[in-house]
């Protein structure tokens, strides 16, 4: 268990904010969590291409050598799909994977793959920016992975595995591809190269810019300072709301009443679908009505 990990089981009094959706769900312990801000950058740090590199079209592949990563999956995508790729990425000498996976399979393949080591972030613009797409076929459920608004901010669309937070950061057919096998990653290249990039820059500027990332902070700290907060958070377990009630009418309660009803737990982990599901039953079997304001972590 991480240090991050351990706080979030042995002290839930403190607010937790996760980077996407996915991270809350693969926490132990499930984590005072009250809500969720993706990661971003600032608006200007990478340029926008509108025309990639045509004199050899290519596909990129950015990040470390790890099966955790999959560029033998990218290296067997660009192969099937006839396009030249290019890896910018690290590797640790004597890396077992590296030295029997991936390396042989750069030099059996030199005339599609060039390996061209690491690249810093100026670099990294023009790399990102001039590829036809860009290839992340993630093999872990990764919170966040920065490359992804970094190749949207270019303009390039990217083609990712379908795990981890990739379905929060890419929306599929807009800024990017999602695929599930290498079969997919094919045809999903042949896909990528008809989007239009300036939409792909802007699902980035919409949802990942430096200044959208503050912003939903601003409103997540007041959301934890307030001493206001009004809303009706109902849950099932609560004696004053479940089957064998009277017909209900409106549930209001301040936030200390909250507190004294119901754990701090049990009101961030509890789910929208499930308290209308237990709202719909009690309605139906008594036959009233019954509105409700419910207030759930923050999403953005």
């Amino acid at each position: 268990m991480t240090w991050s990990q351990s706080l979030g089981v042995e002290h839930k009094e403190i607010p937790l904010v996760s980077i996407s959706r996915d991270q809350q769900s693969h926490s132990v312990g499930k984590p005072n969590f009250i809500a969720n801000v993706y990661h971003g950058i600032p608006i200007d740090l990478y340029k926008f291409i509108e025309k990639p590199n045509t004199e050899r079209p290519y596909l990129a592949f950015l990040g470390r050598i790890s099966d955790s990563k999959l560029p033998d999956w990218a290296i067997q995508i660009a192969i099937k799909a006839g396009y030249h790729l290019k890896m910018a990425a690290r590797f640790d000498k004597g890396d077992k994977y590296w030295e029997e996976t991936i390396k042989p399979l750069i030099e059996k393949n030199k005339d599609i793959v060039e390996f061209v080591g690491e690249i810093n972030d100026k670099q990294k613009n023009e790399f990102l920016g001039n590829a036809l797409a860009f290839l992340f076929p993630i093999n872990w459920p990764e919170p966040f992975g920065m490359v992804m608004i970094e190749s949207m901010a270019c303009g390039t669309p990217v083609i990712a595995r379908r795990t981890g937070s990739v379905p929060e950061v890419i929306e599929d057919g807009i800024s990017g591809i999602l695929f599930d096998t290498i079969e997919q990653g094919v045809e999903a290249v042949n896909s990528a190269k008809e989007m239009d990039r300036s939409v792909v820059r802007k699902a980035f500027e919409n949802r990942f810019t430096v200044s959208t990332m503050a912003d939903n902070y601003l409103k997540v700290t007041l959301f934890a300072t307030t001493d206001s907060i009004t809303s009706a958070k109902l849950v099932a377990k609560w004696p004053a709301f479940n089957k064998s009630s009277a017909p209900m009418e409106r549930y209001e309660w301040t936030y200390d009443q909250v507190r004294k009803n119901v754990t701090k737990f049990d009101i961030l982990h509890f789910h929208t679908d499930e308290i209308l599901e237990v709202i719909d039953d009690i309605v139906k079997e008594n036959k009233t009505s019954c509105v409700v304001t419910i207030h759930t972590p923050i999403e953005f």
